[in-house]
């Protein structure tokens, strides 16, 4: 139990008793109500992370794509993910490296699919501008995106993708 709310022990999953206990955190808090830990709820329990692994709340499609590797693989595959949360413009501002003073930026995270979706283990794997941290913003960034992992998409679970995130100039 962690200040009041029971997600029924630590397992490593997000699963309905933790989303249950973070809707009533977010309700009791008046945030907005998703389930997830977004943002906004991550601030309002005071954590920071440089490698954060957890789900994001619902927010609007506004950056970045998913392309999979195939090689070996023996499942098929849709073509793409389909992304149920990404992090909005907003978002990606707050994650914008200071040293990037603004410029334009675009950096690849190849993280390891979930099974309720969230991308885990991600590394930064490209980085443009070369020393700008949009690499290490990007691993940040990676906590907002939750795919659907439903019907043919649950072949992603366990698979790693990789996802560009691009900044625009400021």
């Amino acid at each position: 139990m962690v200040r009041g709310y029971d997600s029924g022990g630590l397992d490593g999953l997000l699963g309905t008793r933790t989303q249950s206990s973070l809707r009533a955190f977010q309700t009791a808090g008046g945030l907005r109500v998703t389930g997830y830990l977004d943002l906004e709820t991550l601030d309002a329990l005071g954590v920071t992370t440089a490698e954060p692994s957890l789900g994001a709340g619902p927010s609007p499609a506004t950056t970045g794509t998913a392309a999979i590797p195939i090689a070996g693989a023996a499942v098929s595959l849709p073509p793409e993910p389909e992304w149920l949360d990404r992090p909005t413009s907003a978002d990606l501002e707050r994650f914008r490296p200071s040293a990037a003073a603004g410029r334009a930026g675009v950096s690849t995270v190849r993280c390891r699919v979930q099974d309720d979706g969230t991308l885990a283990d991600c590394t930064p794997i490209t980085e443009s501008p070369s020393g700008s941290r949009y690499g290490q913003a990007a691993v940040r960034a990676s906590a907002l995106y939750r795919m659907r992992v439903d019907g043919a998409y649950a072949a992603f679970i366990g698979r790693e993708i990789e996802v560009p995130i691009t900044w625009q100039a400021r």
